[in-house]
């Protein structure tokens, strides 16, 4: 046997080639010497794994950990103990494929070759008599092959995929037609004639973003839930617009706005009426003190009054400003005051006596909100300033945000801050200019690190309240639109109102949630509960030619409530006229064949249902199993000819395809990734990339490792992934035909927060 070349030492270990047989080895230096070879599944207490070696790498002597994944950049080193348990994760296989009639048939003992991509172990299992199969494995990617093809109806089927199975995620594989290799199987007891070659193709739709959504709630990953139930319009008045809101102890809501500055009181019962004319043009601010009196500031006079118990509006303090943006109480019932346009801050005591308590260099204090320690959270216009503001009157700068006007601010229970901004900026001294350009949304920890945890390029968002959770709720502008945070990288689209702004947000102790519009002022009274029934017509599906609809199934979780899926075809791209009424419903997620006749285009139409315990169903897919056909095709389909030469589905790239690709061309090196701790709530063990295209072009970026993630970024935009814990091989591409590719690999530690970067690197350079 050869002598096997030292290359380097790390820990106390030494690594080594044996050339002869090309195995990696790893040697303990320490007296009790322990041994393993690559690819060994019982490792010695103390071994260390060396996976994805490349022979092509060249051999170098290494001194430190650091330095040995610097200098062999795919290798990647475990540490495994003895008797060392993981948690495994789970896979399950569902081999199903549609026939002749449009059916879904499983596959069952099918069998499959499972291995994992970086060893050389081979697992073995097999479907059952329903065609699936649930495996436990170790957390990883693996390749999974079937042994043999399947021959059915003339075809020959094969599946050769790639699945990364993360840790706490329940990971499904779908074995289809859709994704099986196809070829011809000759009849050969009819020399000269095979069988129908027209393969059936699946229409799967998750993208419910497009469809007409009536009483639901869709969130940013795809699930589709009943939304929150808005109970009754409690107001509705003759103002353009209200601004704020605010409650009593007594269970009193208030509301003011303009263009007429009336303040009202709902009391409990919902029969709201005006309370007071302060005789001005607007309300923006109401606040009420533990005596329950209530307190309301005009604009663009700047007068604070106080409401009397007959309902007598008196000038409690005039802080000499032109606007007044917000009003809140410390613990102490001192009442701070929020100004425009000289940007200060004024503190006034319960006799009414106030001064100005600190000035900022800011046109505006737009937004204000006080913490559990009684500091002012403040935000500002136009240069877009999160400050906090000491008890005795100190600023200091949590964070810029890129946008001019912080609408508004609100602090957690836990100390944690959430922001929006608003507009382009551009400085002046006038009034908040115009909301174009979107909004976004940031999270700013008590030890001061901040990230952004939701952006949109047209709502624009006027209020945030906290739920019972201390999830963040938006109310946003110009559609109506309610959102809720779920995490750095998910949001939930809760509901939409039939006026265009959310201008106003409270969120009571009972779970109710208050919010007051804008175009028309209204007040509406929403949830906790859910809705009891909600509709989602599908975008129509057009299958480019005359198509036959076979059997619909859905991946859903009921909770004990319903689902009802109904079709209707056509040969006009538009559903309002000559197309056929809806089809029976189908209510089982297995699914069944639908009655809709064939046509080019086709449509679904589906009813989520509570259950009696008032919980949602949840919808996550609805697929549609269809047969094209062209013209000249046989009437009956199982005659139609078979193509002399094999048929392989057309099929997108995968993620690991493209970095492969970007890989062995020409391209420049990844930006580096830049580390911050871990900051907004996330699911426990995932790690956060934030990916910022610095360039002038749609930027794509793909990661391939534990999870694969495709991620595409306009020009100057950034955006988050959840990430597993792992080293990935991560490629971008930007859509210029003169700028080289991005390529590198990198190792992400769990619970932690990434950035990347991205610059140009011309060809040629």
């Amino acid at each position: 046997m050869e002598r096997a070349e030292k290359i380097g030492s790390s820990s106390g270990f030494e690594f080594s080639r044996q050339s002869e047989i090309g195995a990696w080895r790893c040697q303990k230096t320490a007296p009790k010497e322990r041994k393993c070879i690559w690819g060994d599944q019982k490792l010695a207490a103390g071994c260390i794994t060396i996976a994805n070696w490349e022979p092509k790498l060249k051999c170098r002597t290494i001194t430190t950990g650091s330095s040995l994944r610097l200098i062999l950049g795919p290798l990647i080193f475990a540490v495994g103990l003895a008797g060392a348990q993981t948690e495994p994760c789970s896979l399950k296989v569902n081999a199903q494929v549609v026939d002749k009639s449009l059916n879904l048939k499983p596959v069952p003992k099918l069998k499959l070759s499972i291995r994992d991509v970086t060893s050389t172990r081979v697992i073995q299992a097999s479907t059952g008599f329903d065609g699936t199969a649930d495996l436990n494995l170790a957390c990883g990617t693996y390749l999974i092959r079937s042994d043999e093809p399947l021959e059915f109806e003339g075809k020959q089927f094969k599946w050769d995929l790639k699945v990364t199975l993360t840790s706490g995620v329940a990971s499904k594989l779908e074995l289809s037609n859709d994704n099986a290799e196809l070829h011809v199987v000759p009849n050969t007891d009819a020399p000269g004639r095979t069988h129908d070659s027209l393969a059936p193709l699946l229409w799967k739709h998750t993208d419910f973003e497009k469809g007409n959504l009536k009483n639901l709630s869709l969130r940013s990953d795809g699930l589709l839930t009943l939304s929150l139930h808005s109970r009754r319009l409690l107001l509705d008045t003759s103002s353009a617009y209200l601004w704020a809101l605010a409650q009593d102890s007594k269970g009193n809501l208030y509301a003011g706005g303009g263009t007429s500055a009336k303040l009202y009181r709902i009391p409990p019962d919902g029969k709201g009426k005006v309370l007071a004319d302060l005789h001005s043009l607007e309300i923006h601010a109401i606040a009420v003190d533990a005596k329950d009196r209530v307190y309301a500031a005009t604009s663009p006079d700047g007068k604070i009054y106080r409401i009397t118990g007959n309902g007598k509006p008196e000038v409690f303090y005039d802080p000499k400003q032109k606007y007044i943006w917000a009003l809140a109480f410390d613990s102490k019932g001192d009442l701070f005051v929020a100004t425009g346009d000289q940007g200060e801050i004024h503190r006034v005591t319960a006799d009414g006596k106030g001064r100005v308590f600190f000035k900022t260099d800011e046109t505006h204090v737009r937004s204000m909100a006080v913490d559990s320690s009684d500091h002012l959270i403040v935000g500002t216009d136009p240069g877009g300033l999160v400050l906090r503001v000491s008890g005795a009157g100190g600023g200091f700068v949590l964070y810029q945000l890129a946008k001019r006007e912080v609408t508004a601010v609100a602090v957690t229970r836990d100390g944690a801050i959430y922001a929006a901004g608003v507009g382009n900026k551009q400085r002046g001294d006038a009034a908040p200019a115009g909301v174009a350009g979107g909004s976004e949304v940031y999270r700013i920890e008590p030890d001061g690190t901040s990230r952004r945890v939701w952006s949109h390029a047209q709502d624009v968002v006027y209020t945030i309240a906290l739920d019972a959770a201390g999830r963040p709720l938006l109310g946003a502008g110009n559609k109506g639109n309610v959102y809720r945070i779920e995490s750095p990288t998910v949001y939930t689209s809760l509901l939409t109102v039939p006026e265009t702004q959310v201008t106003s947000l409270l969120a009571a102790g009972d779970g109710h949630l208050y919010a007051a519009t804008g175009n028309e002022g209204k007040v509406y009274e929403i949830g906790p509960e859910c809705e009891r029934e909600g509709t989602l017509e599908s975008a129509v599906f057009d299958s480019g030619v005359y198509s036959e609809w076979g059997q619909l199934t859905f991946d859903a979780n009921l909770n004990g409530g319903q689902i009802a899926v109904v079709t209707r075809s056509g040969n006009v791209d538009q559903p309002q006229k000559y197309w056929t009424a809806w089809s029976q419903p189908i209510t089982s997620p297995k699914g069944a064949r639908v009655d809709s006749p064939g046509a080019r285009f086709v449509q679904w139409k589906a009813t989520l249902t509570a259950s009696n315990t008032g919980q949602s169903p949840e919808l996550k897919e609805v697929d549609l199993a269809y047969l094209a056909r062209s013209a000249g095709a046989p009437a009956d389909l199982n005659s139609a000819p078979f193509p002399a030469a094999p048929r392989v589905l057309p099929t997108e790239p995968t993620i690991s395809e493209e970095v492969e690709k970007i890989r062995t061309e020409r391209h420049a090196p990844m930006p580096p990734a830049q580390r911050s701790p871990a900051s907004a709530p996330s699911v426990s063990g995932q790690t956060t990339m934030t990916v910022k295209n610095s360039t002038a072009y749609e930027l794509n970026v793909f990661f391939d490792g534990p999870v694969s993630k495709r991620l595409t970024v306009e020009p100057g935009a950034s955006q988050d992934v959840d990430l597993a814990p792992g080293t990935f091989h991560v490629a971008g591409r930007v859509a210029a035909g003169n700028v080289l590719p991005f390529y590198g690999d990198d190792t992400y530690e769990s619970s932690a927060h990434y950035t990347y970067t991205f610059y140009l690197d011309p060809v040629g350079r």
